[in-house]
């Protein structure tokens, strides 16, 4: 047997067993303190979500803000590490990635480890997830909840442009995709971010809040 054959036998092996450990995982996973967070592009959620996470941090409720693979550098207001895209589809064929999606010419993906661990613990875990991924996420994490940063299209270009993170074709391309229509499933919380930056994180984090509360409540009556 040649050696080629030998080493797409192994890498196939690798990945059968990477599905059945993640699947077998999923399986026993609660995921009522998962939180997708979602919004257009300058919308703040990295913000909002960083700064209610330092409020709930004060009271002691666990909170991780999950860190992405992104196959560009990251921005320096967001939970990301850069890997090469080689990189990240190999680790894409070997289920590492409890989702994953492409969009701006880049690959997006949450690591599964990063993602179910937490839960695991019973601690809150945020994601900043692409829109168009919420129905395969709701389908994996049935518990989960979606939390939608609201925003209008004109401030939201404001803060894209002041960023300064996007060259000119991205920045078109951010723009198109705010004015798009995109079928989404419907947000379980909304946080209005159009002026009051306070009062954004204030609701994130008292919605945050209730929900760990209920949840620890909800598993104390089960025992």
């Amino acid at each position: 047997m040649r050696k080629q054959d030998c080493v797409l036998i192994a890498l196939n092996l690798v990945s059968w067993f990477a599905k059945v450990d993640s699947n077998t995982i999923k399986s026993q996973i609660a995921s009522d303190l998962l939180v997708f967070v979602v919004g257009i592009s300058g919308s703040g959620k990295d913000t909002i979500m960083r700064k209610a996470s330092d409020n709930l941090f004060i009271e002691e409720i666990p909170v991780n803000i999950l860190r992405r693979d992104i196959t560009r550098s990251p921005d320096k207001t967001e939970e990301s590490l850069y890997v090469s895209e080689e990189e990240f589809l190999i680790k894409k064929s070997r289920e590492e990635y409890a989702l994953s999606w492409y969009v701006y010419n880049n690959w997006y993906g949450c690591p599964r480890t990063l993602l179910e661990v937490p839960l695991q613990r019973g601690e809150v875990v945020l994601v900043n997830v692409s829109r168009n991924i919420l129905s395969e996420a709701r389908d994996k994490y049935p518990e989960s909840k979606i939390v939608l940063i609201d925003v209008p299209i004109n401030i939201a270009e404001k803060r894209i442009k002041t960023r300064g993170r996007e060259t000119d074709y991205l920045l078109n391309e951010r723009q198109i995709r705010m004015h798009a229509k995109i079928d989404m499933l419907p947000p379980d919380k909304v946080v209005q971010n159009d002026s009051d930056l306070e009062k954004a994180v204030n609701e994130l984090t008292d919605y945050l809040k209730t929900l760990y509360l209920n949840f620890k409540q909800k598993k104390g009556s089960d025992q």
